[in-house]
């Protein structure tokens, strides 16, 4: 029977290591993936808002490798450190816009859903949730913004 608590107790406390460990990346607030969902804008919304007379601030959310690659045309690079997720710590900048609409890969992206999760918490309360993200929009054939390629006579030295 001891032996049987003793197991017990490490199982315990075991799991609330994980627990109290898995809890140090969430954002402040409590802001929950339930929050998020209710701010889903489709691809038709989106491109309603960015044809608006004032425009969204379009954020991606990817590494900044993925979007010096390819980003749909317009948008910013945010990571989700560069957001603390403290209620009331927001930038003015983003402020001035009339909407943020943050997105990522695809309905997955784990790095746009958690600066969309801290965004709220942080007080961007005119924050959107692009889930198709940039997979959605290539999809639809809509512009992206790709480094410029080289062509043969561009990389070619002028003749003299």
């Amino acid at each position: 029977m001891r032996r049987s608590l003793g197991l017990v107790s490490r199982f315990l406390a075991g799991a609330g290591a994980i627990v109290v460990a898995s809890g140090l990346g969430a954002c402040n607030n409590d802001v929950t993936d339930t929050d998020l969902e209710k701010r889903i804008i489709t691809l038709p919304e989106v491109r309603k808002e960015l044809a608006s007379k004032t425009p969204p601030l379009l954020i991606d959310a990817r590494s900044r490798q993925d979007f010096s690659a390819e980003h749909i045309s317009g948008a910013v690079n945010m990571g989700v450190t560069s957001v603390s997720g403290n209620r009331g710590d927001t930038d003015p900048r983003l402020l001035a816009y009339p909407v943020l609409i943050v997105y990522g890969q695809d309905p997955a992206s784990a790095g746009a859903r958690a600066l969309g999760k801290r965004m709220i918490a942080s007080g961007y309360d005119d924050l959107r949730f692009f889930a198709g993200g940039l997979s959605a929009w290539k999809q639809a054939g809509l512009p992206t913004t790709r480094p410029a390629e080289k062509t043969p006579a561009s990389s070619a030295s002028p003749s003299q």
